[in-house]
Parts: C-alpha cells; sequence; structure tokens
C-alpha cells in the first residue's frame, strides 16, 4: 500500500520557512531541519481523506490532515508538549545521537516508546496491544496497529526502538550509609543533593554520600538537581530508612493479590534494595474458606507454596519478613481461590502506574478509590466509564496513573454496582 500521489505532490509543492530554535531535550540544536508548510486547501483535505478511508479504513482518526507538523514532531516534541513544525530528516536522529533517548526494546503494551521505521517514519506507542499513534506525512494523526502502515514505512519491516533517557537517581535504601548517584546526567550538568528530612537521613550536597541518622525509620526524598548550560528538571527518589525494603515476586513478576488454582505450586520470592545482609522469613498466617496450602523452606528468600486440591473458596495470607541491623519488615502476599471478587493488583511497591485486574470489572464495579493511609482522606478516584473513555480498561484489567499522587501508603478499594454490607477488600499499596 501506498501514500497516494496526490499527497506526494502537496509535499514536493510546499515552501518551506525558516523556523525558530529548536531544539532536543539535551540541548542539540534542531532548528536547521524546522521548517513550516503551506496549509492544505480544502480539495486536498477531502482528497486525503478519501484516499484513507480507501487505502486504511481501519486506522482511528484522531486529528485530520494538516501540514502544520509531521511525524517526527509529533514523536518527539509536539507529543511531549512542545510545538508544532515540520521536522525534516535527519533532524530527528539528534533526538538518540545526544542521549535525549536511548535505545529500548518493546512488549505489548508499553507505552510512550519511540519506534523509528526504516521508512523514515516515526510513532508513539499507546497502552494497547501492538498500538501506536503517529502523523503520516500531511496526512491526519491516527491510532493504528504498529504495521498497518504505508508499505513505505516498512520495507522489510525493520524497526528501532527508543525511550526518554530520563535523569534517575541510582542508589539502594539506607541502613548505615550509601553513596548516590546520577549515572545518565544531563552532558554539561553538575548535581547537588538535598534530603526532604535532614533529621533522618543527612546527605553530602556536592558527593551524594548519605547516611542514616541515629535510628531514623520511615521514607525519605532525595532531590537531586541539575544545573549547567542546558537546563533540566530535578530528580527525585523515596528512600526506605532503616529497616530493609522488601520487593515480593510470585513465579518471578511482582504482584500483590493473586488467584491462583487448587493442586498447584507458586514460587515465592523476596529480596530488598537495602545495603547489607538481610534475613527473610514465610508465615503463614490467616485465611478464610477451605483454601489450605504448604509453605516449603520458609526461613529461606525463596520458598515455593502448594494449594491442596481439596481448596474449593477462600484465601490465605502469607506474611513475609526482612529483618537487618535496623530492624524488621514485613508485607503480605494474599492468594484466592480463582472465581471470587477479590483482586489482583501489581506491582507493590509501584512508582508511577497501578494495574488492577479483577473480574467483570465494566459490568460490576462502578469505581475505584486510593486512600491516603496517612490522613484517611481519598487521594484518587475514578469511575469505570472515565477510564474506559481514556483507554486505560482493558477487558477485565484497569491501568491507573499513580506517579501524580504524594509518596507513601495507600489503600485501594473497588466500589462494586451491587451494594451489600459487607466490607470491600482493601488492598495496602506502597508508591515510592
Amino acid at each position: 500500500m501506498k501514500l497516494s500521489s496526490k499527497l506526494v505532490l502537496v509535499i514536493l509543492g510546499m515552501s518551506a520557512t525558516s523556523a525558530f530554535a529548536q531544539s532536543t531535550p539535551n540541548c542539540t540544536s534542531i532548528s536547521s531541519h524546522a521548517s513550516y508548510q503551506l496549509p492544505l486547501t480544502t480539495d486536498q483535505v477531502n482528497s486525503i481523506n478519501q484516499d484513507q478511508q480507501n487505502q486504511f479504513p481501519s486506522v482511528s482518526v484522531l486529528e485530520g490532515p494538516t501540514s502544520s507538523y509531521n511525524c517526527h514532531n509529533y514523536a518527539w516534541v509536539k507529543s511531549t508538549g512542545g510545538s508544532t513544525f515540520w521536522l525534516n530528516t535527519p533532524g530527528d536522529d539528534a533526538f538518540w545521537t545526544d542521549g535525549s533517548y536511548v535505545s529500548t526494546t518493546y512488549s505489548s503494551g508499553t507505552s510512550d516508546v519511540r519506534i523509528s521505521y526504516q521508512g523514515d517514519h516515526t510513532a508513539v506507542t499507546t497502552y494497547g496491544s501492538n498500538e501506536a499513534i503517529s502523523k503520516w506525512g500531511a496526512w491526519g494523526l491516527y491510532r493504528h496497529q504498529i504495521t498497518y502502515v504505508p508499505a513505505g514505512y516498512l520495507p522489510g519491516n525493520p524497526k528501532s526502538y527508543y525511550k526518554r533517557n530520563t535523569p534517575a537517581i541510582a542508589g539502594n535504601d539506607v541502613c548505615g550509609g550509601v553513596t548516590f548517584s546520577v549515572p545518565n546526567t544531563p552532558p554539561g550538568n553538575s548535581v547537588s543533593w538535598s534530603s526532604s528530612n535532614t533529621g533522618g537521613l543527612s546527605i553530602n550536597s556536592s558527593s551524594g554520600s548519605a547516611t542514616r541518622v541515629g535510628s531514623f525509620e520511615g521514607y525519605v526524598t532525595l532531590t537531586a538537581t541539575f544545573s549547567g548550560s542546558c537546563p533540566h528538571g530535578p530528580a527525585t527518589k523515596l528512600v526506605k530508612v532503616g529497616s530493609p525494603s522488601l520487593i515480593k515476586t510470585i513465579n518471578g513478576v511482582v504482584a500483590g493479590t493473586t488467584p491462583v488454582l487448587a493442586g498447584n505450586m507458586y514460587n515465592l520470592s523476596a529480596t530488598s534494595n537495602t545495603v547489607g545482609s538481610t534475613t527473610f522469613s514465610y508465615n503463614n498466617y490467616s485465611g478464610t474458606g477451605n483454601m489450605t496450602i504448604d509453605l516449603y523452606s520458609p526461613s529461606s528468600p525463596n520458598t515455593q507454596m502448594y494449594v491442596y486440591s481439596s481448596s474449593t473458596s477462600g484465601s490465605r495470607h502469607v506474611r513475609v519478613n526482612a529483618t537487618n541491623s535496623c530492624g524488621s519488615y514485613y508485607e503480605d502476599f494474599v492468594f484466592y481461590i480463582a472465581g471470587g471478587f477479590l483482586m489482583a493488583v501489581y506491582p507493590n511497591p509501584v512508582q508511577n502506574e497501578l494495574t488492577i485486574e479483577a473480574q467483570a470489572v465494566e459490568t460490576a464495579v462502578e469505581s475505584l478509590v486510593l486512600i491516603s493511609e496517612q490522613t484517611g482522606q481519598i487521594a484518587k478516584e475514578a469511575t469505570v466509564k472515565d477510564l474506559k473513555q481514556d483507554n486505560k480498561l482493558q477487558g477485565d484489567k484497569i491501568l491507573l496513573n499513580v506517579a501524580d499522587l504524594p509518596r507513601g501508603t495507600y489503600y485501594l478499594q473497588l466500589i462494586t454496582k451491587e451494594k451489600t454490607d459487607h466490607p470491600r477488600e482493601r488492598i495496602r499499596l506502597l508508591l515510592q
């Protein structure tokens, strides 16, 4: 499939004008590759729309034909809040050659990944399965399957993938002392450090060397502030100070509340980001219904859990304790026999996006709320209707953005359409 010859003539007939200064996030100038084009006529717009309907009827049209910007501008500039203009090749190369973006791999459903097609085209992935959004020359802005594009964009189907190289703080949680750094500090920038609670965690402003103060126990936010000729916003990291942090996985996947099947074996694992020796222990301590389990090697970081074949209903909590020289910390695995209305929530702890799975979400659930443990108030609420409109509901899976919430502990609760006096299950979440 090819773009219509009329569109090619439109592009060739455009007159370019000098654009104002443009640059990558790492301040590499792309001004020499930026231009403005003559606007499309009504006849040209109508012709493009007809060609799109004839050649690509399955795309979702997000914006109609326009010559004000192209695919490169949308992917690298406009989609991140920048201005619109025509970005000519090879100007888009600078976004990865100067380190603003770095090479990555793509898994279906991973959003905000840039796809560079060999056929001089760029797209941005969405939460949808193998789905992207891109601008097709002077044609419209479309949501489409990644390979559902003009054949000229995919000669032999090779593609490269890139993600934003956002400055990030590296360093472990703190029991004694840890030195923090920003391995991908933007070129030409220096870093200064600060702690949100100097009474709990002190940090050297220039070296990044941090030390626990006294017997402080809790969370502290570290901030790396950048200064240099190319300005960048600060980077932050929530650090656990004192007793060890805890990361739980089930069959190698970070998860919270998890459905299980009778007669099956599950691999449970606990690790910590806290420097120093940490020991772990598991305890099968509470449950409902007739669900019965066995734990093997409960004093090891890795254990196996067997669900008895006679189990038909109910749930079990498995508590895992982590202990180091600064103290102990615990969290619960929650398992339930598939078939009940309970949630699977992951990852937990979470940074930016939370995945929530429950049976018959669209028909049974009205909304969800996140309640702050610190204030007891609702910190975030979303209806299933709004989530569906925002493309955050995929089957029985909800994608909830929590990046805008203060770091700390929250409780997630689903509000079902069926009114009942029975308390709803709450899932304890840690935002870090």
